[in-house]
């Protein structure tokens, strides 16, 4: 048997296991193993959390954008590149108004598009492609967060405050 396929743990005297390694490069003996089902229950639990709060971010541009098509901007203003990558890529359905309008002066420059772009390419690729371990999946989910954080902060405060009245209302 080639060193590829024996099994990767060592012995307590150094020596590889030589058991052939059937699942991830172990054998039965040594694939490790979850002692206790409340484990396997909490590694599940914190994946489905971090798989939602990064579709709570995906749902979160969503909106965004579509907030911006619902605002009375007339023929509106020149939008650059990255907006319209999001258009195609959430749609142009439009958001209803939820009672009064405030006005705004907003330019298509107003909203970091481009970050907004990348927190979104972001979210959809660590929900296409998860991170395998927890450490991975917290070290790749900590940038996502800080950009949200950071994209949220630096909204105009009339439309932050407009995007936050409308999440609010799409839970009622």
């Amino acid at each position: 048997m080639s060193e590829a396929e024996q099994c990767r743990a060592v012995t307590r005297a150094g020596a590889r296991c030589s058991n052939r390694g059937k699942t991830a490069g172990f054998c039965a003996v040594h694939f490790p193993k979850t002692k206790k089902k409340a484990d396997l229950v909490a590694t599940a639990k914190k994946v489905t959390e971090l798989a939602a709060e990064v579709g709570g971010v995906i749902g979160l541009v969503e909106k965004l954008v579509q907030l911006w098509q619902s605002l009375p901007f007339g023929p509106g203003p020149e939008m650059p590149s990255d907006y319209d990558y999001l258009v195609e890529e959430v749609g142009s359905a439009w958001a209803s108004q939820s009672g009064t309008f405030t006005p705004m002066n907003l330019s298509g420059s107003s909203v970091n598009w481009r970050q907004v772009r990348s927190l979104y390419t972001s979210a959809h690729c660590f929900l296409e492609n998860p991170p395998r371990t927890q450490l991975d999946q917290a070290s790749a989910y900590g940038p996502i967060h800080i950009a949200l954080e950071s994209t949220v902060d630096e909204l105009p405060t009339d439309l932050r405050d407009l995007l936050l009245r409308e999440l609010g209302n799409a839970d009622a």
